[in-house]
């Protein structure tokens, strides 16, 4: 599995942050155990943030399975076969 991050979104305030994460996996239960393992593991990813950031708090970290990459494909891939003639 391959997993990117897309975007993260603070509040104002700093203490809250939301990391969009895009999970590449041909299986969906594999997709699905890769992001619930990193969620389950937020603690730890901003203990060792804190250890790198120079923040007085660091964000409690939030994560959201972004679809996005997989829509984009999806459309790619009509939009070539439109473009070769080919029936959808």
């Amino acid at each position: 599995e391959m997993v990117s991050v897309l975007d993260v979104v603070t509040s104002k305030d700093l203490k809250h942050a939301t990391v969009f994460l895009s999970v590449y996996s041909v299986n969906p239960e594999k997709k699905q155990r890769t992001f619930d393992a990193i969620k389950s593991e937020a603690k730890k990813i901003r203990f060792e943030l804190a250890k790198v950031m120079r923040m007085r708090t660091v964000p409690e970290i939030h994560f959201v399975l972004d679809g996005s990459m997989e829509y984009g494909d999806k459309m790619d891939k009509l939009l070539k076969g439109i473009s070769k003639g080919e029936d959808l």
